[in-house]
């Protein structure tokens, strides 16, 4: 009964190691995402704007492949991506759920390239941040 008073159905002190594994996971997929794009934006070939063939081309993969990962890679956002895991939509009542390691960072990283681009002056300090957290 303690519990639900405070809202919580088992105790902090169980709880605690969950959060901060969750926390770690979530830095580290961050990290590895900006690390993978970090790599792709010091090749310095790839302008703002590009095509899915473009980016494959400088990535080193399949646009074929990368392609597939439309519906997944347009409904993440930060929070899932540290999540690990996300839902796309079919039908308004029907959520499927998949799992980000799933689908290739450079996948995410073409489908967020005017961001990362954007971002490309900052990017190394952005991971440094990220690790020291």
């Amino acid at each position: 009964m303690k519990n639900l008073e405070t809202g919580l159905a088992l105790p902090e002190a169980h709880l605690y190691p969950h959060y901060r594994k969750q926390l770690a996971n979530g830095k580290n997929n961050i990290i590895r995402l900006f690390e993978c794009a970090a790599n792709i934006l010091k090749q310095d070939k790839l302008p703002e704007e590009v095509t899915v063939a473009e980016f494959s081309g400088v990535a080193h993969v399949n646009a074929a492949q990368m392609g597939s990962f439309f519906p997944e890679v347009t409904v993440l956002d930060a929070g899932a991506i540290a999540s690990g895991t996300a839902h796309y939509h079919r039908h308004p009542r029907h959520q499927q759920p998949f799992e980000i390691d799933a689908v290739p960072l450079e996948a995410i990283i073409c489908h967020k390239w005017a961001a990362f681009y954007a971002a490309r002056e900052e990017i190394d300090n952005i991971i440094e941040i990220a690790k020291r957290l």
